[in-house]
């Protein structure tokens, strides 16, 4: 548990201190959980850090700052500083992609590579999905499962057992947790050609929150030497991701990043 600038704030701390740093921001409505599947083989051969993102039903502080400005940029680089971390690999997941994709435009020294899956920030949200999805969130249990899969491009009856618990899990923050009343900001194209480590974009194909085909116009156009991946037929909720990220993060050169030492005393 860390002290920031907004308050306490969780981060799960997994693998050999002495590998280089991996931090984690997890999608909204949602904490370090999501990384459920991944941590086991990412911990091989990173110190994976997850953070519970401030304003989400983990165990850091219920702050929710505006995010036109640099606020959540102060709030990491105080994780930076509590874990004393020079430099690492990010992986950022929607609500956390924007984070990540912020944070290295205004302090590029500190990510040495980075991967955002289906980052918010790029292009406007579709406002229409909201109108689809929020009636059925008034239906009780069954329109909480065809709202999840709309937003998710998941089908319930096809999810394994452990990904049924990770519904279970969204549900209970459905019914629990006070949605955000703003969004993300559209990062600027300056902000946005501001990144020059390496970078890797996973998109769905067919993500009902941001425009994949437009998310990719805009990227390949700002940023050209980014890998820009979309997966044929996933939706928001993409899956099977870990050896996808893994393969960008242990490519040649991404070692060299600063290693930690530990919290602070």
């Amino acid at each position: 548990m860390l002290e920031t600038c907004q308050g306490k704030t969780f981060v799960l701390d997994c693998g050999d201190p002495a590998l280089p740093p991996l931090l984690l921001f997890h999608g909204a409505y949602c904490n370090s959980l999501m990384w459920t599947r991944d941590v086991a083989l990412w911990s091989q051969n990173f110190r994976v850090l997850s953070v519970d993102i401030i304003g989400d039903p983990g165990y850091s502080a219920p702050s929710r700052p505006a995010f036109s400005g640099d606020a959540h940029a102060r709030w990491i680089d105080d994780i930076w500083d509590n874990l004393t971390i020079a430099k690492a690999c990010v992986v950022g997941a929607s609500l956390g992609g924007w984070l990540a994709l912020d944070y290295a435009a205004r302090r590029p020294e500190r990510v040495s590579r980075l991967v955002a899956l289906a980052p918010a920030g790029i292009v406007r949200n579709s406002l229409s999905s909201y109108f689809k999805i929020i009636p059925l969130l008034l239906l009780g249990s069954r329109g909480f499962k065809k709202a999840f899969e709309i937003s998710f491009g998941l089908k319930y009856d096809a999810l394994s057992l452990q990904e049924r618990a990770f519904f279970d899990f969204l549900s209970l923050v459905q019914r629990s947790v006070i949605s955000r009343t703003r969004l993300p900001t559209v990062l600027t194209d300056q902000r946005l050609r501001a990144l020059t480590m390496p970078l890797r974009i996973v998109l769905g194909e067919t993500d009902v929150f941001f425009d994949s085909e437009a998310v990719s116009h805009r990227l390949k156009h700002l940023l050209p030497m980014a890998e820009i991946i979309c997966i044929p037929g996933a939706g928001h909720g993409l899956t099977d991701t870990t050896a996808l990220v893994l393969d960008f993060l242990k490519a040649p050169g991404s070692n060299e990043n600063g290693k930690t030492s530990g919290l602070r005393p």
